[in-house]
């Protein structure tokens, strides 16, 4: 299951981009960035219970700031037991409490 979300922010996608870059939440953590297109990957490893998931965020620019895209899923499509919604939430939660 592949779980897609977005979130505006009134912010420059640079300030956004560098803040993702920078943010270790519990078993989450970078696993890629590429500055090219403003995208951060962050992985969760694997437990008892789940192979892992990984979410996207990509950085765009938009007319209020930023638009950031989510995009969360499994590692494995197998993994029954994966949540990515909840890692998705988690990175939104974050950049709300970061830029309001």
């Amino acid at each position: 299951m592949v779980v897609r979300d977005s979130l505006e922010i009134k912010a420059p996608p640079e300030e956004v981009y560098s803040f993702l870059v920078s943010l270790s939440l519990n078993r989450l953590k970078v696993s890629r960035k590429i500055p090219e297109i403003k995208t951060v990957i962050f992985s969760s490893g694997m437990s008892l219970f789940s192979w892992g998931e990984s979410v996207e965020a990509s950085v765009q620019a938009s007319q209020t700031g930023s638009l950031v895209v989510l995009r969360a899923q499994a590692k494995f499509q197998l993994n029954i037991t994966a949540h990515p919604e909840s890692l998705s939430r988690r990175v939104k939660d974050a950049l709300k409490g970061e830029f309001g």
